[in-house]
């Protein structure tokens, strides 16, 4: 599942769980993109559960859309990822490290208000 659904305060939030194929990706990507474009500054809340790899057709789309990806993610100036996978949230510090920019902390599901309320931070 991908799912994304915009929040008060230029946050968009972004719900993953399960394994992605091409069409999920493809939709939601476009779906994030369009929730994306029309804003100068926005903030992502990403809630990734029991989120499996993509499949390989939804890498493939992932990719193809990288160029896009970029310029519209340099409006995102902070992410919070809520997620029950350690190997994830370390994934999502490392890339934190690597994106001028842009900061992401990471929370575990019970700190999900916590993540909210760093978000909504001015």
């Amino acid at each position: 599942m991908f799912e994304i659904a915009p929040v008060e305060g230029g946050v968009v939030e972004l719900t993953v769980t399960g394994r992605i194929d091409a069409d999920s990706m493809r939709d939601g990507l476009n779906a994030l993109w369009g929730a994306l474009e029309p804003v100068e500054s926005a903030r992502l809340l990403l809630l990734y559960n029991d989120w499996e790899l993509p499949t390989a057709g939804a890498l493939a789309v992932e990719f193809g859309q990288l160029g896009r990806a970029f310029s519209i993610l340099a409006k995102v100036d902070r992410a919070a990822l809520v997620s029950n996978q350690d190997w994830l949230r370390r994934v999502a510090e490392i890339e934190s490290a690597l994106i001028p920019g842009l900061e992401i902390r990471t929370y575990v599901p019970e700190d999900e208000a916590a993540a909210r309320a760093w978000l909504a931070e001015s």
